[in-house]
């Protein structure tokens, strides 16, 4: 309890203006994460029509891809169309897991800003539980490699900088 009420008394030194950033940086896309999850909860799924036409779409693109010579393009579109049909079928479980991830992240950078390393650890949950939630739906197969290498580096490099002031952290 006491990690959540008080400011850290521990440490002598002013916040890293490093960190600062971060958890600014994080806060607010756990702000936008949380909004769009809580809208798309409210929407509900996608209907039928309007799933055709956005896979009438998708296939138009993929094969203009194939026709360019991008075939590692086009495969991955073709992995996200079918991404997007699965998460659409199991829209409230997505979108639930994905706000209680995003609370998971934000506990976290809470705790990291206030001086706690358990929030650097909280973090790193989260980031793990961000990358692989897809996998509870797709199997490995299905899941388009971009998004899992996107995903990796973006959170590699939040937790990198994030280890950075751990040093200030108690």
């Amino acid at each position: 309890m006491n990690e959540w009420n008080s400011d850290v008394e521990i440490q002598n030194t002013e916040r890293p203006k490093g960190l600062l950033v971060l958890c600014i940086l994080s806060w607010v896309n756990a702000g936008i994460s949380i909004i769009s999850g809580l809208i798309n909860l409210i929407g509900g799924p996608l209907s039928e029509v309007k799933m055709r036409e956005q896979k009438v779409e998708a296939l138009s693109a993929v094969n203009e891809l194939h026709d360019m010579g991008f075939n590692w393009l086009a495969d991955n579109m073709e992995k996200i169309g079918y991404l997007t049909e699965v998460f659409n079928k199991n829209h409230f479980a997505v979108n639930a897991l994905t706000l209680l991830f995003v609370f998971v992240g934000l506990a976290g950078t809470l705790l990291m800003y206030r001086g706690r390393k358990l929030g650097f650890h909280l973090y790193i949950v989260y980031n793990l539980l961000a990358i692989s939630h897809v996998y509870i739906f797709l199997g490995p197969a299905d899941v388009p490699s971009m998004l899992t290498v996107w995903s990796i580096a973006i959170s590699g490099l939040f937790v990198y900088l994030y280890s950075r002031h751990l040093n200030w952290m108690k």
